[in-house]
């Protein structure tokens, strides 16, 4: 009996072992650290009317897509906190149950605008931060505006941007 046949199947397990470890970091996903919150920070230091900034619809578009990328798959987003530098979220179960999808990138530019109508001139920069929570019809944005900003400094608007209201 010759050992060749018995090193060959030896030889063929090693390599099969060592190649699908080698395959398995290429194929598997990188789930996120789930000690680690889902955000997206801007590059910059930026204000809320600067091109880069969050609050306009291309950049949290693009933010709203990283973030999805961070997000196990069954979870959503239970809150989320916007400023014009940065997205973070409180992903699980629970809260506003949202995939980062559903959230319409062009919301605070409405928000801004229909505080504008009803108050005057209110743009993005006058936004401190917006967030979106679990509220009694549904998900809806809580928006603090600049402590500079005459009162009221708080508004609260529909997960769509369609109107605002004075409130918290």
């Amino acid at each position: 009996m010759s050992p060749v046949s018995a090193i060959t199947h030896v030889l063929a397990v090693a390599l099969g072992v060592w190649g699908g470890l080698s395959l398995i970091d290429r194929v598997a996903p990188d789930l996120p650290d789930p000690d680690t919150a889902a955000a997206v920070e801007s590059p910059a230091e930026v204000d809320g009317d600067d091109p880069d900034s969050l609050l306009g619809p291309g950049p949290l578009a693009a933010a709203l897509g990283q973030l999805s990328g961070q997000i196990a798959a069954g979870d959503g987003i239970v809150s989320l906190e916007l400023r014009p530098e940065s997205l973070d979220a409180e992903t699980g179960g629970g809260g506003v149950g949202l995939a980062p999808g559903d959230v319409p990138p062009e919301a605070p530019q409405r928000i801004a605008d229909a505080i504008a109508a009803e108050r005057g001139r209110v743009t993005l920069d006058d936004i401190n931060f917006m967030l979106l929570r679990d509220g009694a019809a549904g998900p809806e944005w809580y928006v603090q505006l600049e402590l500079a900003i005459d009162p009221p400094r708080t508004y609260v608007a529909p997960l769509d941007g369609s109107s605002a209201a004075p409130g918290g």
